[in-house]
């Protein structure tokens, strides 16, 4: 029978598969659903469900005839598990795209709307997966999962820092096509491991200017996005390209999507350099990258990333585990630790040489 989500309960049993916006099922035919369940369905903005009776009124003979294994479907679409759907669509999408691309079709943004849009729908309503967003990235696949990653912090950012769902949108969509100009270069220069020659390393400074040929017609990507997808590889001090602009001439898209290209880039396996974590990528950002990027920006990126709830779990760079105890607004990166075996306490702003390396589940 058909029913309203806002009115099933737990141990309700699934008669058919429940599609999302994925290519697979949010629940699969013959769960027995459970509050858990109920939420995911809400948060999908799914309306009605075919369903059976709940098994409290089946007995075993009767669930076999039906052909429904009450055992054979346990819940495993946490919220990380539908991320996961969503973003690896996304990639396959994607990489489809792209691949189209080298071979000179259009960027079409209407088809890459579809795929990125519900991923950020899906992070309006818990972004804590983006501290790992760099553990879905693959390093022979990485041009795929840079623009994904690229385009979903441009858009998380933007809403960080106060725009509105229409803009930050926006932003996600920019960022995601930012980097599809490489598809307009050589493919053998995309994954090279070697020092570039001087007309490679040209070549590849280019794709800026290709991103924005693709797109410059559309619609559907406004001024701001279209500049942004061009500007992004410039930088305040006048050290970017392709232009070479400096200070209020960038726009601060631009400089959104910058700061999660390189960010994105630095915590993932690369051919020609290892991974770093999240919080060493931030302090690169911070340290290392000073004067080049917005303020503002970077500040948001830190609030995304390193504000952590206290009592999270963290693996530090020294094999320890612990949790978060105290922390800093002006150091979010070094906060207090408690280790959990033997309850000392680490203050990494004053020991430098340890770092947290993971967010543990």
């Amino acid at each position: 029978m058909k029913k309203q989500v806002d009115q099933v309960s737990e141990g309700t049993i699934v008669l058919e598969d429940i599609m999302g916006r994925t290519q697979y099922p949010i629940v699969k035919k013959g769960t027995v659903l459970t509050h858990e369940h109920i939420n995911v369905l809400k948060e999908f903005k799914i309306q009605t469900i075919d369903i059976e009776l709940s098994t409290a009124s089946l007995n075993p003979a009767d669930s076999n005839e039906k052909g429904l294994d009450l055992q054979a479907e346990p819940f495993n679409h946490s919220y990380n598990h539908v991320f996961s759907d969503l973003y690896d669509y996304a990639i396959r999408q994607y990489k489809n795209h792209f691949i189209q691309w080298q071979s000179g079709a259009p960027l079409k943004v209407e088809s890459i709307r579809e795929y990125l849009y519900p991923i950020i729908e899906f992070l309006e309503k818990d972004d804590s997966v983006l501290r790992n967003l760099h553990s879905f990235s693959t390093k022979q696949e990485y041009i795929y999962h840079h623009a994904i990653s690229v385009g979903v912090l441009s858009g998380m950012l933007a809403k960080k820092m106060g725009y509105t769902k229409g803009q930050y949108l926006q932003s996600a969509l920019a960022g995601c096509v930012a980097n599809a100009g490489m598809a307009r270069i050589s493919p053998r220069l995309i994954n090279k491991t070697a020092d570039l020659t001087e007309e490679e390393l040209k070549e590849i400074r280019n794709h800026p200017i290709s991103s924005l040929k693709m797109v410059q017609n559309s619609p559907l990507l406004k001024a701001e996005g279209k500049l942004g997808v061009f500007q992004h590889h410039e930088r305040l001090d006048g050290s970017g390209y392709p232009l070479g602009e400096k200070g209020k001439r960038i726009h601060t898209n631009a400089m959104i999507i910058a700061i999660s290209d390189v960010y994105h880039a630095l915590t993932t396996d690369r051919p020609y350099r290892k991974k770093r974590s999240p919080f060493q990528a931030l302090e690169v950002i911070r340290v290392d990258h000073f004067g080049q990027f917005d303020m503002g920006v970077i500040n948001a990126l830190f609030s995304l990333i390193a504000d952590l709830p206290i009592g999270t779990k963290v693996k530090l760079s020294n094999g320890k585990t612990g949790e978060l105890l105290f922390k800093k607004p002006s150091a979010l990166t070094r906060p207090l630790i408690k280790v959990i075996l033997t309850n000392e306490i680490i203050d990494l702003e004053k020991n430098r040489s340890i770092y947290i390396s993971e967010i543990m589940d």
